[in-house]
């Protein structure tokens, strides 16, 4: 590793460290209250908060979705980076589903959130299954994905790929420990064919592959 890239890998892990000790400080007077007044996400965040080990799996969705009570629907920046913040200090979640992008309402959070869910290491199952599946969504989860050292299942269905996404999903695969037992691509539209040989040279990186599923 060069110099340069030492560096800034230091750099950033101080950065990471200083984030994470600010918010487990935090953490020890904030209530689930004071970061939403919704009712069904102050039960989420503190099923999450308490470790609530039928708390297995969660659904983030957004506003135009219908939700129910495993749905998190962040409508501010402060829900959507604790929400990454109470997921990464989990070790219940085993499955993830994210069905929707932060809206703009959400922005405020998004490096909140990002910071928060790297620290998680239970998650072993991620599902996307958004319309315009987008490079913003990998960069919020690119430390989930470089981090993570038990991640087996990566899906996306019915998610409409362009070359920014193919692109940022291609890293976030490649990234990935060599965990990955169970990648399904199922009923999705790629625009540009082109990059589909990104997301093979990934794949390649990852030789205990299982199962590929490359359903319609």
């Amino acid at each position: 590793m060069c110099f340069d890239c030492w560096k800034d890998s230091l750099a950033n892990k101080i950065e990471e460290e200083e984030f994470n000790n600010e918010h487990d400080t935090l953490a020890c007077s904030i209530k689930v209250e004071d970061i939403s007044s919704d009712e069904a996400k102050q039960n989420i965040l503190r099923r999450l908060k308490d470790n609530d080990p039928e708390l297995d799996k969660l659904f983030i969705c957004g506003e135009d979705q219908i939700c129910d009570e495993l749905d998190f629907c962040p409508t501010n920046g402060r829900e959507l980076g604790w929400l990454g913040y109470y997921i990464g200090k989990s070790t219940t979640v085993d499955r993830i589903y994210i069905n929707s992008t932060p809206s703009p309402s959400c922005n405020t959070g998004i490096e909140d959130f990002r910071r928060g869910l790297g620290r998680n290491n239970s998650i072993r199952s991620i599902s996307f299954c958004i319309h315009r599946l987008d490079g913003q969504i990998f960069h919020m989860l690119d430390l989930f994905f470089k981090n993570t050292v038990n991640l087996t299942e990566f899906q996306a269905e019915e998610c409409e790929l362009g070359p920014e996404g193919i692109r940022q999903l291609s890293l976030a695969l490649g990234n990935c420990k060599k965990s990955l037992k169970n990648v399904r691509f199922v009923c999705n539209q790629i625009i540009g064919g082109g990059q589909s040989m990104d997301i093979i040279a990934a794949l390649h990186m990852h030789p205990q592959l299982k199962e590929l599923n490359l359903g319609r």
